[in-house]
This record gives structure tokens, sequence and C-alpha cells, in this order.
């Protein structure tokens, strides 16, 4: 079976999804944007039908928030989409075999995963800046795959997942990417760099990033 890369940045810390948008509070997003192109090689004037939706995070419920959200936005008379938490649960690894099973069982036609880039967040009082991340991965140990970053853009470094302190912020800046794969051989299509300023709320900040992820989709006739 062939690697799906998503060539991270910063190994295994871009695991924490911009899901982690439950330490902003309040209001909505005042502006997006997004970055698209097509992977060497990839067919154009392919759409597909059947989309089974990956959140790369290791908290389940901040996953599963971001997955249903994006399956909404996604679903048409045209398309259908599927979350991957309600057949990968919490209990269950969350890797290439597990992926690779959901793709067979329920006849998924892509799929598309979404990772963490960058998040940025402003302090309420003071205007003092954080930049730390909500959660991350810490290396202990590496293991054998076919490819230096495993499938479905996860990295195969073993580690540890810490997480920081919560605090009380009224806006953030964060950057996704999210990357289009054809289930049928693993073959990359199609990626995109979203970045979403003044987020002020948990369930507003996804919706304008699972929006945006899907307009961009459709525009350039990846769905319909």
């Amino acid at each position: 079976m062939p690697t799906f890369a998503a060539r991270p940045r910063n190994r295994c810390a871009q695991l924490s999804l911009l899901l982690m948008l439950g330490s902003i509070v309040g209001g909505c997003a005042n502006h997006v944007a997004v970055q698209g192109s097509w992977e060497q090689g990839a067919v154009r004037d392919k759409s597909y039908s059947r989309i089974l939706v990956v959140g790369l995070s290791p908290d389940y419920n901040q996953r599963c928030a971001f997955e249903w959200s994006m399956v909404a936005t996604l679903k048409s008379e045209n398309t259908d989409a599927l979350p991957s938490c309600n057949m990968i649960k919490s209990a269950d690894p969350l890797n290439r075999e597990s992926i690779e099973r959901v793709v067979a069982s329920t006849g998924a036609d892509a799929v598309l995963t979404t990772v963490l880039v960058a998040q940025t967040s402003h302090s309420k009082e003071g205007g003092q800046r954080d930049t730390r991340g909500s959660g991350g991965y810490k290396a202990t140990d590496a293991g054998f795959v076919y490819d230096y970053y495993g499938a479905y853009g996860m990295p195969v470094i073993y580690g540890e997942y810490v997480t920081t302190a919560t605090i009380t912020t009224v806006s953030s800046n964060v950057h996704v990417e999210s990357r289009l794969y054809d289930a049928h051989g693993g073959a990359p299509v199609y990626r995109m760099d979203v970045r979403a300023g003044d987020l002020h709320a948990r369930e507003s900040g996804i919706a304008t990033l699972t929006s945006a992820i899907a307009a961009r989709l459709k525009r350039d006739g990846l769905v319909r």
C-alpha cells in the first residue's frame, strides 16, 4: 500500500488540530484566506462523491466537533461525507490501518485530512501574546515505516501527548493544512492552506475553517 504523506513542518506536534479552539470565547471570525494547489500528477477532471473526513487530533471530542462540522458543510445531493470518529472511536488508535479499514468498509473514494500548522492567541487584558499550543507530542521513540512521515499525514515518531494550561483569550489567528487523497491507491490530489484571523468562538471558528475548505473543494470541482 502507498504512503499518504502531508509533509508536516513540525513532526509530531503538528497532530494538534487547529480544533484547539477551546480556549477561545465569544464572537466570530473576521477574515479567512485559502490557498489551494494541485499535487503533482493529480487528475484534475475527477470529482469525489463519498469522502472520509479525518481530523488529525489526539483529542476525540475536538476531533469529532471538527469532523461533524466538515461533514455538514460538504454534504449535498451529489456528495456524501463521513466523520471518521463515528467508526474510529476514542479507544481505537487513529493510524493508517484504522483509516484504511474504514475506507474499505464504507467505500469512500477520497480521504480529507486536516492538521494544525500554527496558532497565535492574544490575551484579553493587556494585549499580551500567547503562542503556546494547547497540546502536542513529545517524541519518545521512532518506528519503521515505508516513508518518513507515515500515512495520511500522520508522523511515524512515537510520542507522549502533553498539554499546556488553558488561558482566556478574546481572539486567535490560526493556520491549518488540509489534504485530499484519492482512496483508490492513496495518491495525494489537492492541498489547502487555510488561514483565519480574529476568531472569537470555538463553534464559529470551526465553522469558518470547514466552510472555507469545502468552498475551495467545490470551486475546483473536487466535490459537487
